[in-house]
């Protein structure tokens, strides 16, 4: 399935003029009839239909691969402050090894005291 980019009057031409609004979008159109609106804000994409397929027949994996065609492949944005040192990151990694640490700790402390509790209720239950 190939893409190409529309400008806004192109667009409304082939998908109609109520599709157009104001603000950073994109407009694409597919070769199978299909219509793809951008948000380059938010990253999301809405399927305008120009024929009469039905929208509903497309999978999951369909609309992520007309997300990655229109929007390219996910890019993680990490972006790391200029005075960050060595310290720092080592700050940061002690914070998040002891909020995991808590988390599997307090999990293992459920786990335990479900099976205690589940033992004797059998206990009981046996005599």
């Amino acid at each position: 399935m190939k893409t190409s980019e529309l400008t806004a009057a192109e667009f409304a031409a082939q998908f109609g003029a109520s599709h157009i609004v104001p603000g950073p979008f994109a407009y694409f159109a597919c070769d199978n009839g299909l219509g793809v609106i951008r948000d380059n804000r938010d990253r999301t994409i809405e399927i305008v239909n120009a024929t009469e397929k039905n929208i509903a027949e497309f999978s999951p994996e369909d609309e992520l691969l007309l997300l990655a065609m229109v929007c390219g492949e996910y890019r993680e944005e990490v972006t790391i402050p200029r005075s960050d040192t060595v310290f720092d990151y080592e700050e940061r990694d002690r914070k998040t090894t002891k909020k995991y640490n808590a988390i599997r700790i307090t999990l293992n402390l459920l786990l335990s005291l479900c099976i205690s509790l589940a033992l004797i209720l059998i206990f009981v239950l046996i005599d």
